[in-house]
């Protein structure tokens, strides 16, 4: 994943984001290990130096609305992005159904 090995991100992670677990931060290497560049890039960015990431926006959603209208922190909003990008039918009932 852009130059990390799945070592490297376990490690990182909850160093970076004490909320985050080792246990936690391999479950979601797994998931961005296969996203996009762009997000593998943006979650990346926001773990090393807390710059929220602007990415692009999918059906309606980005980054900062899916963190307002639904509590969600950065990283889980960038995986939402992604599953967007992904399965959107799937992403949009479960945003309407009120995903958290």
């Amino acid at each position: 994943m852009n130059n990390f090995s799945k070592e490297q991100f376990v490690s990182l992670l909850p160093t970076r984001k004490k909320e985050y677990t080792p246990c936690r931060a391999e479950r979601i290497y797994s998931q961005l290990s296969n996203s996009a560049p762009e997000i593998q890039l943006a979650a990346l960015q926001w773990i090393e130096s807390d710059v929220e990431p602007v990415l692009k926006q999918i059906e309606g959603w980005d980054v900062s609305r899916l963190k307002s209208e639904f509590g969600m922190n950065t990283l889980a909003a960038i995986l939402t992005i992604d599953w967007l990008q992904k399965e959107p039918k799937q992403a949009l009932s479960a945003l309407k159904e009120g995903i958290k």
